[in-house]
């Protein structure tokens, strides 16, 4: 009992929301601090639902589409189970189980260093709109069907699409560009832990690509950031200076990456300058000779 209530205390999820809570409490800006506390408890609420869900879908659906998704798979030329037998290799399986579990505690990380209010809404929306899929096509992955009696284990039907690739691709289009080549680095390992642990079929993963655009488009809306800053300032009308804040934020991220952008061009625009002036002087150097 008191094994199994500390495995739960040290669970990835767990960390991340004590990860959370901690930076919270220690933060000065109090719409930083509010962000951080509002994230957190959307976390556990989320996870709190998502366990209900889970275990109500998989008494409504006792046959899952499993066997489908690996056809598809066949047809596609991937042999998805031949690459489970990769995680038989001590340090790479080892390495792509800790990368694929803690997920969570670097989506925790990654908001706390970066705050950014549209990978939150992508992340929730995308939670939110997976439900439909775990519905419409409910598979629990090549790990946990039983390929000879064709049945597959009591366990959540949430292959389809790939979450953890969704979110890490989420992470990855709103990360700043000094963080770029690790959050992709990220969701490479993530893509390959996924197929290698048999958690997932190649199709839920080229499935996650499109959806997680889509959610990233629908952030990042005007319509939609509307709606949330209404939100915003309807449960706040004491507290303007707050509600303006959230607005500047929101704009910060929108300078940021036009920023980003003019400091490239700038760099490539020197680059080019330089080039041009050596070559110049070559060209003068040779007509004096």
């Amino acid at each position: 009992m008191i094994s199994e209530y500390l495995g739960i205390m040290v669970s990835p999820p767990m960390v991340a929301l004590f990860l959370l809570i901690t930076v919270s409490l220690c933060r000065n800006n109090l719409a930083a601090r509010r962000d951080d506390f509002i994230t957190a408890v959307g976390w556990l609420v989320f996870s709190a639902v998502a366990v209900n869900l889970h275990l109500l879908i998989v008494k409504l659906t006792f046959h899952t589409l499993d066997p489908a998704l690996q056809n598809i798979d066949q047809r596609l030329g991937f042999p998805t189970l031949w690459f489970e037998s990769w995680q038989r290799v001590p340090v790479v399986g080892q390495f792509l189980l800790t990368s694929y579990e803690a997920l969570p505690v670097v989506m925790a990380a990654v908001w706390l260093r970066e705050q950014n209010l549209t990978m939150r809404r992508a992340m929730l929306l995308s939670g939110l709109f997976c439900w439909f899929f775990y519905v419409a096509c409910p598979a629990v992955g090549p790990r946990y069907y039983d390929w000879a009696a064709q049945t597959a284990q009591v366990t959540a039907r949430n292959a389809m699409p790939s979450m953890h690739l969704t979110w890490a691709l989420l992470m990855a289009f709103n990360s700043p560009r000094k963080w770029k080549v690790v959050l992709w680095s990220y969701a490479l390992v993530i893509a390959a832990s996924t197929v290698i642990l048999g958690q997932h079929y190649l199709v839920d993963l080229i499935v996650a690509v499109p959806y997680a655009v889509v959610m990233q488009h629908i952030a990042k809306a005007g319509w939609f950031r509307r709606i949330c800053t209404y939100n915003q300032i309807r449960n706040r009308p004491s507290s303007e200076a707050v509600a303006v804040e959230y607005k500047m934020r929101e704009d910060t991220e929108a300078f940021a990456r036009l920023r980003s952008q003019v400091a490239f061009e700038y760099s490539r625009a020197k680059a080019l300058s330089k080039a041009g002036a050596l070559k110049t002087i070559a060209d003068h150097i040779k007509n004096l000779i």
